[in-house]
């Protein structure tokens, strides 16, 4: 039995095991580098009470709202399960 807790999924994933991830599906090469240089240098700031942050570096998680993003989350997930399969005991940190 395994259970996953889903929230925030997308901040939580490990780019570089995601990296990974695709290269065991045979996505690599000007593919996998067109994926990778969405993530590449990603920044962000926060807006409280209308009051903009000075930008920091992201360095983990899917980017929220790109067309891309429930894609490679399902291939990461994917991954995960079928590495679970028939390994009843074992665990698996995301």
């Amino acid at each position: 039995m395994c259970f996953v807790d889903l929230e925030k999924a997308y901040d939580r994933i490990p780019r570089n095991n995601l990296w990974t991830c695709l290269r065991a599906y045979g996505i690599d090469g000007q593919l996998l580098r067109a994926v990778q240089s969405l993530y590449s240098d990603s920044r962000c700031c926060i807006r409280v009470n209308g009051v903009k942050s000075k930008p920091f570096n992201v360095r983990t998680g899917l980017r929220q709202g790109c067309v891309l993003s429930p894609i490679l989350f399902m291939l990461y997930m994917d991954r995960i399960v079928r590495s679970c399969q028939g390994d009843e005991g074992i665990g698996i940190e995301v």
